[in-house]
């Protein structure tokens, strides 16, 4: 399916992760190994939650300490008691928005690293189950796997384009931090333009593991996500949103691996090299 239409391709890539589960759901052998980084990304979001229950007090209490007034009375006094006590709560408010975002962000750039070898085996699989379907390639034999040196060089490439592509999107961030030095219209522009970088990345991130294995450079990645710029960034904002909600996005993560590489093959639907 094409994604030429503004309207189809949104419309495409907000659906994605439906088709992927579907199609995850209707093949044990994807079941099977979606359960390895199913449990490592389980592993790793108890541990960030585990950090931010443990620190979250300390650092509420060292910023309440410096918002602090001391004892006294009087009208001033109490004026200023209120004050405080209402910058505790936004001030308090701001550092879970923010200690929460930062958990968000390293859970999944950490998943992304330590699970890449287990998604790249998750999205060969899927790939190679819907070529078949659509008779571009043998069927593969149940309970077939690559072997472990192919797995390991597609997973070292996949890491390192994971490297580069992380890289790429910090840098990108970083820069357009630059525009909350403008009051009001700074803050606004950096929150719509941040959220479409961030909805593009995400898109990329789960498509990049069919573009790498047809060893597709970097440039000719982004070509193919800017020639299906409404599927890809309606994709990216849906398994942002879904990454955002705690439990459903660890359950959705390898339903997003299967997706990413389904939605690529709906786009460029041609086996890789070797297949």
């Amino acid at each position: 399916m094409a994604s030429g239409g503004l309207v189809q391709g949104v419309i495409q890539g907000a659906t994605a992760p439906l088709r992927g589960y579907r199609f995850l759901s209707a093949n044990p052998s994807l079941k099977r190994l979606a359960i390895v980084p199913l449990a490592i990304n389980a592993v790793i979001f108890t541990v960030a939650v585990i950090v931010f229950v443990n620190s979250f007090g300390s650092i509420l209490g060292l910023a309440t300490g410096v918002l602090a007034v001391g004892a006294g009375t009087g009208f001033v006094h109490a004026i200023l008691a209120a004050l405080s006590w209402v910058a505790t709560v936004i001030v308090g408010a701001l550092l879970v928005v923010l200690f929460a975002a930062a958990i968000f962000f390293g859970f999944t750039l950490v998943g992304g690293f330590v699970a890449a070898p287990f998604n790249e085996v998750l999205s060969q699989r899927a790939e190679a189950l819907r070529l078949a379907e659509l008779g571009l390639a043998p069927a593969p034999p149940e309970g077939a796997t690559t072997g472990v040196a192919a797995i390991w060089r597609e997973a070292r490439y996949a890491f390192g384009a994971e490297l580069r592509r992380t890289g790429l999107y910090l840098g990108v961030m970083a820069g357009l931090a630059i525009l909350n030095v403008l009051p009001v219209i700074g803050t606004a522009l950096f929150s719509v333009l941040g959220g479409l970088t961030s909805c593009y990345f995400f898109a990329w991130d789960h498509t990049d593991l069919a573009m790498s294995r047809r060893r597709m450079p970097f440039a000719e990645k982004r070509l193919i996500l800017a020639e299906h710029r409404a599927a890809a960034l309606a994709f990216g904002a849906t398994a942002l949103a879904i990454t955002a909600v705690p439990f459903l996005n660890l359950l959705m993560l390898p339903v997003q691996v299967v997706a990413g590489t389904l939605l690529f093959l709906e786009w460029h639907a041609t086996p890789p090299p070797g297949t």
